[in-house]
């Protein structure tokens, strides 16, 4: 096995982690809600009489009680999980541009120039750019892969850079959306100032995480095998 495919071993290792990381966190959180729910289940079943009592302080118990259930479901599957998964996006992102300078070194190591000199407004572009003087061929090979991670970044920076939350007047408004589909929710939050109509990506499909790795690992699989 030569050097370069035992670095694409290395990094198949660190991502296997952090998707083993995410299946972790998830897994938690979806137990804690199904516990939510039964308890919530059980609540309303035993005190269903509550509900229609006629005397205030049966029925405000009642109400605080399941309000609370409620409540509680709801910050896990919401907020917690939107954080955790927040989270992820940003790791992913941070180890996909690591990967996009130790592979321009390792892809271009008898080579007289670097990635960092060479032409594009983004990480991605310069890439490209680099590879394509070195390996054509490759570049032909991960150009899916690299449309994908493009994407990804326009969806990362609203996330991260603006709280989610993306206007109709966005110049990558349109990609984002049409990005969107199957992958995470467009929830709309209503019409600003100017007339645009306001979004919210939120990050419900888990499925969405296994396919940024999934991407990541057919990437990493051309560039070392």
């Amino acid at each position: 096995m030569g050097s370069r495919a035992i670095y694409g071993q290395f990094i198949k290792l660190k991502y296997e982690s952090i998707l083993a990381y995410n299946s972790f966190v998830e897994k938690n959180i979806d137990s804690a809600i199904s516990e939510i729910e039964v308890k919530y289940e059980d609540f309303v079943n035993k005190n269903s009489n509550l509900e229609l009592s006629n005397d205030n302080d049966d029925l405000d118990y009642y109400l605080t009680v399941v309000d609370d259930l409620a409540y509680q479901s709801q910050t896990l599957s919401k907020d917690i999980m939107q954080y955790h998964r927040k989270s992820i996006l940003f790791q992913f992102y941070s180890l996909l541009e690591q990967e996009f300078h130790n592979s321009s070194k390792i892809i271009g190591v008898e080579s007289l120039t670097s990635m960092k000199n060479s032409t594009g407004k983004t990480i991605i572009e310069k890439f490209k750019t680099y590879v394509n003087g070195i390996e054509p061929e490759l570049i032909i090979s991960i150009q899916s892969n690299l449309e994908f991670f493009d994407k990804l970044r326009l969806v990362r920076n609203i996330v991260i850079h603006e709280n989610s939350v993306i206007s109709t007047d966005n110049p990558h408004f349109n990609k984002i959306d049409s990005f969107s589909t199957d992958r995470y929710d467009m929830h709309f939050l209503g019409t600003n100032d100017d007339g645009e109509r306001v979004y919210r990506i939120e990050l419900n499909k888990h499925t969405f995480i296994v396919e940024i790795f999934n991407e990541f690992e057919s990437f990493t699989r051309k560039i070392y095998q």
